[in-house]
């Protein structure tokens, strides 16, 4: 048997090994494939889980925004001016108090524009209330006895507190007023030019009328009256 021969030989008895380990190397990836696809079916409902939580949570975050830019456009809206006297308490905790004396405040415009008193604190940081007054009307107020500044805004085209009228200015008026117990104070706008910040303002104090100021009550007129008297000695109308 020559070289060719073993070789040959030795070539056929090792053909079934290597069919052997040709078989056993495509079972192998096939494993490899059953496990791959169940990590991917893993991985796959992993991540739709996810995404329907990040869905959930978007659709959340949408809601939240939307109601709050509805709030914000709610509040710097224009509106139409109040009706004369129209108030707005904007710290109650000082305009409502309980624990002190209230007092009388009157604004009178002699303007011919509109205006909405801020009563504000001393230093005009503070706004405590406001109230509308039509040109040429008056508005009395019952207000507690301290020490305010004021800010008038005064023009035509109302909008809101915080803007004031687009057409108009927004004064702060030097110095502060005082209410005081049993007096009614007395604020006067007296127009000075055509346009709307083109005014002057006096300030006034008056007491207010006690109940024992009226006249003692009177009857006058004609007639008789007739009296009987009693056992007793009184005397009784007939």
């Amino acid at each position: 048997m020559g070289l060719n021969d073993r070789d040959y030989m030795r070539n056929r008895g090792t053909g079934p090994e290597k069919r052997r380990v040709a078989s056993s190397s495509i079972r192998l990836p096939v494993y490899f494939i059953i496990i791959l696809i169940s990590i991917g079916s893993v991985i796959g409902i992993t991540k739709r889980m996810k995404m329907k939580n990040y869905n959930r949570i978007a659709a959340t975050q949408q809601t939240v925004t939307v109601v709050t830019r509805n709030y914000s456009l709610q509040t710097s809206s224009c509106n139409a001016l109040p009706e004369n006297g129209y108030g707005f308490i904007l710290d109650p905790s000082v305009m409502r108090r309980t624990d002190v004396l209230y007092s009388g405040i009157e604004f009178i415009n002699q303007h011919d524009y509109s205006m909405v008193m801020l009563i504000t604190s001393p230093d005009g940081v503070s706004r405590h209330q406001a109230v509308a007054v039509h040109p040429h009307e008056s508005v009395n107020l019952s207000v507690p006895v301290a020490q305010y500044g004021l800010t008038v805004l005064v023009g035509r085209s109302w909008c809101n507190v915080e803007k004031g009228f687009t057409d108009g200015n927004r004064v702060r008026i030097e110095g502060t007023f005082s209410i005081s117990n049993s007096e009614t104070t007395s604020i006067v706008f007296r127009s000075e030019g055509v346009n709307a910040k083109d005014f002057s303002v006096s300030y006034s104090s008056k007491p207010l009328k006690a109940a024992n100021d009226a006249k003692s009550f009177e009857i006058n007129g004609n007639g008789s009256i007739s009296l009987k008297q009693t056992k007793n000695g009184h005397y009784i109308l007939i």
